[in-house]
C-alpha cells in the first residue's frame, strides 16, 4: 500500500510543477510589457521547474525502474 501511495504522491508532485510552470508563463505574459526583465526571470523559474521535473522522472525511475507514460494517468 505505501508503495502505491508514494507512486501516486510522486506523480502528484509532478503535476503540480506543471500548474506552477504554467501560472509563471502566464505572470510573465503580464509583465513583458512594461517590465521584460521581471517577465524574463519568472520564465527563468519555469525553467528551473522544468528541470526539477526532469530530476524527479530520473528518481521516479531509478526508484521504481521506469518512468510513466502518462504523468496524469493513474
Amino acid at each position: 500500500m505505501q508503495r502505491k501511495y508514494a507512486k501516486r504522491q510522486t506523480k502528484s508532485i509532478y503535476r503540480h510543477m506543471d500548474c506552477v510552470m504554467e501560472e509563471l508563463i502566464e505572470m510573465a505574459a503580464i509583465f513583458d510589457p512594461q517590465h521584460p526583465d521581471l517577465g524574463d526571470a519568472l520564465r527563468l523559474m519555469a525553467k528551473v521547474i522544468l528541470q526539477s521535473q526532469s530530476m524527479l522522472a530520473k528518481w521516479y525511475a531509478k526508484v521504481w525502474g521506469s518512468v510513466p507514460s502518462n504523468w496524469y494517468g493513474t
